[in-house]
């Protein structure tokens, strides 16, 4: 662990179960001073996490949570709904436009000193402007005596930094007007912008040192990216993150609550092909984007098109082809390049584990951008990959409830936990029997494990690997994608 110089969010006390509230009256003046140190960037007074390397488990795991927050707290894009369910509002002063606002509820906050619940965060974030108030994602809590290990299964130190309020002096319990003294800085001589932050310089001010006022923190704003830094407040002060992010090609607006999403309007019928790029994670990530080819003025369905260990040749392809085959059908199809985001030419089958989930979040990225397109019906996604592009798909698609269904053709599925495929939407497996890339077994594997969860799937297994099937066969195989995702996409307008 070690210290910085950060914005304070705000964060609890380490608390037992059965305390009334992590923050007694004395202490309420700290947390309103702690909300009023936002941005400024003036506090010494935090405790941080180290960041730890990143690991593909922790990448997904990260994921996970994103998606469960997300699940949990759009219900909270009214604060009407926040407040009947115990949050109230930190009062710090602010009345400026765009001004981030806390709501907290102290019951949760009590809870989480000794478990760590997703849909029951102690905060939730909302930025207050002329329309409203804006959700935009959750805080969480952790008792200030837990160790690393501890906070890093609640949420990985892989992904998120926590950190925790600490040797802060305040005035006594019966001195609170001392709060706005000043000293001869000119700075605050109380609060997280004072620089004392010794036992023995609170006691020559007359104050009450506490070594530990709150406990550990960690925020996840999850309705302002894709990008896990910028959800977890890793690129920079969590004030500073992006409302949205502007690409070469397009603009991507920032996710929003499912509750506050607004009806999109029908787009003009859109034709031909583009080429364009979303960023993730600072990195350019290249897109093909085919055109739906229908009477209908959309919004249509849309489709990823995830290549195989081969990537997408320069020249002419059958994952092009596909994809004009799909168009033809009615969707907005886009060939998603996303080696771009390692620099991969040809992905080394046996081990993708470095990679795999700097892919997972250019997928997730490339999702965001797509469902804002004015010709996509933004709740209508589905992905559809080859070998390696279709592990990629399953992994994302068990994360994010966004994709509605999934084609696997002669893919792989390996989880740590096969329960998660029970959070699958539902999946087309195509395999074959003699592919030695893929052996029909992993096939078999994902059927009994989608049966056992419950999850709708079809299996549709050739003798040949997926170049050595025939005519007949590669015809049949694309009349059951088509057939499969007119089902689960295109004949039904939410699932």
């Amino acid at each position: 662990m070690r210290r910085h110089v950060l914005v304070l969010l705000v964060g609890v006390a380490a608390c037992r179960p059965g305390e009334a509230a992590p923050i007694d009256d004395h202490d309420h003046p700290a947390v309103v001073a702690a909300i009023r140190a936002m941005g400024t960037g003036e506090t010494a007074h935090l405790l941080t996490t180290d960041r730890r390397t990143a690991s593909a488990a922790d990448s997904l795991r990260g994921d996970e949570l994103v998606v469960a927050i997300r699940d949990a707290i759009g219900k909270y894009s009214t604060t009407d709904r926040a407040v009947g369910d115990g949050y109230r509002e930190l009062p710090d002063g602010d009345t400026t436009a765009l001004a981030i606002v806390h709501f907290f509820n102290w019951r949760y906050a009590v809870e989480e000193a000794v478990r760590f619940n997703p849909a029951k965060p102690a905060g939730l974030i909302y930025r207050r402007g002329k329309s409203g108030y804006q959700l935009l994602g959750a805080t969480y809590t952790a008792p200030g005596a837990s160790t690393e290990e501890a906070l890093d299964q609640r949420v990985p130190l892989s992904v998120a930094q926590w950190h925790q309020h600490v040797d802060l002096c305040v005035p006594k319990p019966d001195d609170t007007a001392r709060w706005s003294e000043l000293g001869p800085d000119d700075k605050p001589v109380f609060g997280p912008a004072s620089a004392i932050d010794t036992r023995a310089a609170c006691d020559s001010v007359a104050g009450v040192f506490k070594p530990r006022v709150f406990g550990w923190m960690v925020e996840a704003r999850v309705f302002g990216s894709d990008n896990p830094d910028s959800i977890w407040g890793l690129g920079g002060p969590p004030s500073a993150a992006p409302a949205s992010r502007v690409t070469a090609d397009t603009t991507t607006k920032a996710a929003a609550p499912p509750m506050a999403v607004a009806p999109k309007p029908i787009a003009p019928k859109a034709a031909g092909f583009e080429k364009g790029s979303v960023i993730s994670d600072n990195v350019s990530v290249s897109w093909e984007r085919f055109a739906a080819v229908s009477k209908s003025r959309g919004p249509h369905p849309a489709l990823i098109l995830l290549h195989g260990a081969g990537g997408v040749p320069a020249e002419d392809s059958v994952l092009r082809e596909a994809a004009r085959k799909l168009a033809s059908h009615g969707y907005v199809v886009e060939v998603l390049q996303y080696f771009d985001r390692t620099k991969t030419i040809v992905a080394d089958v046996g081990d993708q584990r470095a990679d795999f989930g700097q892919w997972m979040r250019a997928l997730g990225d490339a999702i965001t951008q797509l469902r804002t397109a004015p010709e996509v019906d933004s709740t209508k996604i589905g992905l559809v990959g080859v070998n390696v592009g279709a592990a990629l798909a399953l992994h994302r698609a068990q994360v994010d409830k966004r994709v509605k269904a999934v084609v696997d053709y002669f893919g792989v599925y390996r989880v740590r936990d096969p329960a998660n495929a029970g959070k699958l939407p539902p999946v087309l497996i195509v395999a074959g029997e003699a592919s030695t890339f893929v052996p029909v077994g992993e096939a078999r594997r994902l059927d009994a494990l989608l049966t056992k969860y419950n999850v709708p799937h079809e299996t549709d297994v050739y003798p040949g690997s997926p170049s050595g099937l025939t005519p007949s066969e590669s015809q049949q195989a694309a009349e059951h994608v088509i057939d499969f995702l007119q089902r689960y996409l295109m004949a039904q307008q939410n699932r």
